[in-house]
């Protein structure tokens, strides 16, 4: 993907990342400032910012969609490619990028941030096992909150269904309206 052929061709020094079809430029604040989906190359602007591209970016805003989608279809190349490792669930992933570290994006054009992208494997297992560990603990912590909820959902149900039955034993002659 061409995202690092887009950021040279445009002259962006914001920081740019790729999210399923489309490229984002973004600051450290904003990651969507500008949106181009890589698909068709149009181009879009968040619209907090609307002044962003004419700004920053004027030839970005007047390139045809055509051309922005040729220029990201266009295969990128690196002067390094230096391994560094992240990690989705229980999957350990290799990548590799130019420089590491944030804001820095891997070559598939991912955000690279301090505290999931590293040079060394040994520290994201580390990470993975410390949020598996975590999300193992705070889902049963949910799921005891659950387990309580229902045991008091279920207890008031039972007094509810006896107040319906004594009612019904002692003014058996009285009709409820249950509209």
């Amino acid at each position: 993907m061409g995202w690092k052929l887009l950021k040279e061709t445009f002259a962006i020094t914001h920081h740019m990342k790729v999210v399923g079809d489309n490229v984002l430029i973004g600051s450290s604040y904003v990651g969507n400032l500008a949106t181009i989906n890589s698909k068709t190359g149009a181009l879009t602007e968040n619209e907090t910012f609307p002044r962003f591209l004419r700004e920053n970016y004027p030839a970005l805003l007047k390139a045809e969609p055509a051309t922005l989608a040729h220029l990201i279809a266009t295969a990128d190349t690196f002067e390094a490619s230096i391994p560094v490792y992240t990690y989705d669930g229980g999957e350990i992933i290799e990548r590799k990028c130019e420089v590491p570290g944030w804001p820095n994006a891997t070559h598939d054009g991912e955000m690279m941030y301090e505290n999931t992208h590293s040079t060394k494997k040994t520290e994201v297992v580390a990470w993975a096992k410390r949020n598996a560990h975590l999300a193992v603990r705070f889902t049963n912590e949910h799921i005891e909150r659950l387990e309580k909820e229902l045991a008091d959902a279920r207890a008031s149900l039972a007094r509810h269904t006896a107040d319906v039955e004594k009612l019904a034993a002692d003014y058996p002659d009285v009709a409820a309206d249950t509209d």
